[in-house]
């Protein structure tokens, strides 16, 4: 007597297109945020997909907005789109819950894309946790700012290779991060970073990372930014032998510091303590939770 054939299993997908649209994750967040008697509150929200966004009590002026990735990370071919504005004398502080993390992508790589609009007289800062690349993970990230000639804006993003706290590492993969901040109608700053196949070795070589396994960038623009640089430097004078190394510079109504760390502990650490430079900027809530 003969059993029933079992069905073999399917062969595993090639790439994101072979996947199902529902394994795929997308969402979209867009928010309107405006000033009235000196406190700012959401005036319009909108949210699809696996993107959430929410709004903790505070004791000040500024409103705390909390971004939520409710797909618990991004994968290859996931995209999301967030966007922020900022209305005339506006204070938003926007950040994230916990740590973004990224996981391995068969072809098609996670697609990020943030767009900041800040008015007059606004004070927009942009402070997400880390991003966690990991191994084999593919990672595109767009953010474009419209900044007003008087507006204040602070960003922040921190990138780590791995949680080499727990032993993993990012042994290759792909990122690509595009800046784009205009005051006014003119271009004011712009970046770009591109790691793509064997990251591990190419951050081992001294010209570009001598080994570390987590950076950040922190943006200032303000009216003040450049009067900032002496305190600044001696903010990062303090990072000797603590496995963190940092650089600044001012210009045309700008500060811009760099940081890479061996450990995503310690690159947090110099970018929370840094970003005391600006007594303005209250640090999101959920960074401490």
């Amino acid at each position: 007597m003969f059993g029933a054939a079992l069905p073999s299993e399917p062969p595993p997908p090639k790439s994101e297109a072979d996947l199902p649209a529902y394994v795929r994750a997308a969402g979209a967040i867009k928010v309107t945020c405006h000033a009235r008697e000196g406190r700012t509150s959401a005036a319009t929200v909108r949210q699809e997909g696996a993107l959430r966004i929410r709004f903790p009590n505070s004791h000040g002026p500024h409103l705390e907005a909390t971004l939520i990735n409710v797909a618990g990370g991004a994968a290859g071919g996931d995209h999301f789109k967030v966007s922020i504005e900022a209305m005339a004398g506006a204070n938003v502080v926007v950040s994230t819950p916990a740590a973004e993390k990224i996981y391995r992508a068969i072809e098609a790589p996670a697609v990020v894309e943030t767009a900041l609009v800040a008015a007059a007289g606004t004070r927009l800062a942009w402070l997400p946790q880390e991003t966690i690349l990991f191994d084999r993970s593919r990672l595109v990230r767009r953010l474009n700012v419209n900044l007003a000639p008087d507006a204040t804006l602070t960003l922040s993003e921190m990138t780590i290779l791995g949680r080499t706290d727990m032993g993993e590492a990012l042994v290759s993969g792909a990122f690509q991060d595009q800046w784009r901040v205009r005051r006014g109608t003119r271009l004011i700053y712009a970046e770009a970073t591109r790691l793509d196949g064997p990251i591990a070795s190419i951050l081992e070589k001294s010209a570009v990372g001598a080994g570390a396994r987590a950076f950040a960038t922190v943006l200032r623009v303000s009216p003040d930014a450049e009067a900032m640089i002496d305190r600044a430097r001696e903010k990062i004078a303090n990072f000797a032998n603590t496995g963190c190394e940092a650089g600044v510079s001012a210009y045309d109504g700008m500060i811009v510091a760099r940081f890479i760390g061996q450990t995503g502990f310690e690159l947090r650490r110099a970018v929370t303590h840094y970003l005391g430079l600006f007594d303005d900027l209250v640090l999101p809530r959920v960074w401490n939770s």
